[in-house]
């Protein structure tokens, strides 16, 4: 469900909206992460790495940037993840 949403974002953010996300947001210790990739309007694509402490399952981590890249109108596809110590 969380794929279809992310998928189904509209991609109609600038490449300035783009460059203004950070390409890491991570926290300290041991836990899951994902990568996503984001498309702006004009086809320019960024890599974002994002991870959650406590998160259960990967899909907790990547939902609230899933989300936050629909209302930015940035067009977001979860290429995958797994876990991290930092």
């Amino acid at each position: 469900a969380l794929r279809g949403e992310a998928q189904a974002s509209g991609g109609a953010a600038s490449d300035a909206v783009l460059a203004r996300l950070p390409p890491v947001k991570i926290d300290e210790g041991t836990f899951k992460y994902v990568l996503l990739r984001v498309t702006g309007e004009a086809g320019q694509q960024r890599h974002l790495v994002r991870g959650t402490l406590g998160a259960a399952y990967h899909r907790d981590v990547a939902a609230p940037y899933v989300r936050e890249c629909n209302e930015l109108g940035v067009q977001v596809k979860i290429l995958g993840g797994g876990r991290i110590r930092q």
